[in-house]
């Protein structure tokens, strides 16, 4: 026997087929989806993944076409020697965000744009237009990438480097090639003091946003979490309620089925002639407790459903026999309403199939059921045949009042019933059909409902010829 559970948290990754392996999208994907769980972390990991990809495809592009296009530079500090440490720094981070190392992940990548950004800016000569947004990237990116604390150090280093730098630079009486043009006659001392404030401009407003975004995230997670917490209450309340209802079978169907017995006695004579007007009482009676014990048995059924206590065991059965069985006992309900009740089987239909008969039993029982009660002319009719797929089915079919178009999306939710002109004076629970839905689930097939008001209902269920024994188990 295999056991199933129905509640499954893990999940097996789909298998890659091997033409994803020569889609760069598919890679390009892959590389950017995060690994945590956290929805913080997923953030900053799938940050982290974007901006590490992207500059080391902008990096490498620009190593190689320095190298192939122009002439090869020469000296230790240089564009192409700074390139060659970012991709290192850039390799290391991809390493990291690789192991969930997401801090230093962040650190790395945030660096190694502080030296690509630092190198430009030497080495162009002070040209800080031109290397100004690649100062203001690395703030955006450290505010996305590493924690709120980091925003503040690392506008102090940015300024504090690139003031160095322009120290150094004056002291050696280096000027920008900037200079020699006139019109763009800025000192490097003003360059320095404006990357100042427009870094300090925006690391205050990123902060600022990033204390709002947390704030929120916070309030969210806790939101969240009470949810949830609220959640495995309430399933806790149900699971409770389904296990109480379910271990009170016994209880409840015992005194209905003795008074049911006590009953076909004293209608059968045994404990003395009755009059018609006191068989007509006991008939009363009779019929009620069967009615009662049918809507406790579904009540206990779907308990059970909920619960998660079912088992689906399998023996080898006649369908012909089965339906048979069924339709010869509710008989006496068609005749009761002067319709007929008929059962026709497609020389397709198999011999025998593995299925669990008291369950095939009590869905047969509950369409056939729901059929002759909104049925009040003509009559229904069982069709069976088999498809030639290792699956048969059988039709439910009845030519009674049918239900509206949109029927089908709510009739088999438990205790949903079809609210028509025509339904309002039938009683019932809404669970048959509930039952029905969750007992052809669990045994591997389908059900279908084809209907239309005033032109009768089908009900089509398909079974695999040969169905899986197993233990639904939803704890």
């Amino acid at each position: 026997m295999s056991t199933q559970t129905a509640a499954n948290n893990t999940s097996t990754p789909a298998p890659i087929h091997h033409l994803h392996l020569l889609n760069p999208i598919f890679w390009w994907r892959y590389w950017i989806k995060p690994r945590s769980s956290n929805r913080d972390a997923a953030f900053r990991e799938r940050t982290i993944r974007v901006a590490v990809a992207v500059m080391l495809i902008m990096t490498v592009l620009s190593v190689l076409s320095s190298l192939i296009f122009y002439d090869p530079e020469t000296g230790v500090f240089t564009y192409t020697n700074i390139s060659w440490v970012m991709i290192f720094m850039f390799g290391i981070s991809a390493v990291a965000v690789n192991r969930q190392n997401l801090i230093a992940s962040g650190q790395l990548l945030v660096a190694g744009m502080v030296v690509g950004a630092l190198g430009a800016t030497i080495i162009s000569g002070f040209w800080y237009i031109l290397v100004l947004p690649a100062f203001m990237l690395i703030i955006l990116i450290t505010a996305l990438a590493l924690p709120r604390s980091a925003l503040l150090p690392v506008g102090i280093i940015i300024v504090a480097l690139y003031t160095a730098v322009t120290v150094i630079q004056e002291n050696q009486g280096l000027q920008a090639d900037m200079l020699k043009d006139p019109a763009k006659a800025l000192s490097v001392s003003e360059a320095a003091i404006n990357v100042f404030f427009l870094v300090a401009i925006e690391v205050l407003f990123l902060r600022q946003l990033r204390l709002e975004f947390d704030s929120r995230l916070a309030a969210m997670s806790e939101a969240l979490g009470q949810a949830e917490q609220a959640r495995e209450e309430a399933h806790r309340a149900s699971q409770a309620k389904s296990e109480f209802l379910a271990s009170m079978s016994h209880e409840f169907r015992t005194p209905l089925n003795a008074i049911i017995g006590y009953a076909d006695i004293m209608i059968a004579g045994m404990a003395g002639i009755l009059s018609d007007k006191q068989t007509q009482i006991n008939s009363h009676i009779r019929h009620n407790s069967k009615r009662l014990l049918g809507m406790i048995n579904n009540t206990l059924d779907m308990a059970k459903i909920e619960a998660g206590k079912i088992e689906v065991r399998v023996t080898e059965m006649s369908p012909q026999d089965v339906i048979g069985q069924v339709i010869g006992g509710m008989e006496s309900l068609a005749q009761n309403k002067n319709i007929t009740l008929t059962a026709e089987f497609d020389e397709r239909t198999p011999k025998t199939v593995r299925c669990d008969s008291p369950k095939l039993q009590q869905i047969l029982t509950n369409l056939l059921g729901n059929a002759i009660k909104f049925t009040s002319e003509g009559g229904v009719k069982v069709e069976v045949g088999g498809n030639g797929d290792n699956c048969w089915f059988f039709k439910v079919k009845d030519s009674g009042i049918g239900m509206p178009d949109d029927a089908a999306s709510y009739i088999f939710d438990a205790f949903s019933q079809v609210d028509t002109v025509g339904t309002r004076g039938v009683e019932g629970t809404g669970l048959g059909l509930a039952i029905v839905k969750r007992h052809v689930d669990y045994m591997g097939g389908s059900v279908e409902v084809e209907t239309a008001l005033g032109k009768g209902t089908t009900f089509i269920v398909t079974l695999p010829c040969d169905v899986q024994e197993r233990i639904i188990s939803e704890i």
